[in-house]
């Protein structure tokens, strides 16, 4: 049994997490994504922490116990990014970013930790619930968010992409 600690990403984590989060999109969706930008979108997310003027949201990581630690360090990662007010509840969902863990980890417990912790985070900032998006073509990300409690809604999730440099 591996042994982990959770905490918040920092950024020593920054090149893991984009080799992850690289590794996520070319399983999940077969893209290959711009090396730059997503490391510039990782950073932006630890370089504003809660309670300042820019922030954005958190990395959550699993790391291995300093005891078992190689090169590889970070298990899995899960990105709490973005906030929703809901005027028919009158309260604030938080947003589900991009999940993450390592192939050799995967149902060993890893995610549904990551999970909890992004679960207590939405409870101490007075969040009514969470919300995911998962592209229709991931079936394993689909099995993993129900496996937590996630259920499918009825709503259809759009998005109008703006050019922006």
């Amino acid at each position: 049994m591996i042994e982990y600690n959770c905490r918040e990403a920092c950024l020593s984590d920054l090149e893991e997490l984009v080799e992850m989060t690289s590794l996520l999109a070319s399983e999940t969706e077969d893209r290959a994504l711009p090396h730059d930008t997503v490391k510039s979108g990782i950073k932006a997310l630890i370089e504003n922490p809660p309670k300042t003027a820019n922030f954005k949201g958190i990395i959550l990581v699993a790391e291995r116990k300093p005891s078992m630690r190689n090169e590889d360090n970070l298990l899995g990662f899960l990105s709490v990014a973005g906030f929703e007010w809901s005027e028919w509840r009158n309260g604030m969902f938080i947003w589900l970013g991009s999940a993450y863990v390592r192939q050799e980890f995967r149902k060993s417990g890893v995610g549904s930790v990551l999970y909890r912790k992004a679960k207590q985070y939405a409870e101490q900032c007075g969040a009514i619930g969470l919300r995911a998006y998962i592209d229709k073509s991931n079936s394993p990300g689909e099995k993993a968010h129900k496996a937590v409690g996630q259920l499918q809604t009825n709503y259809i999730l759009t998005e109008n992409l703006f050019d922006v440099k």
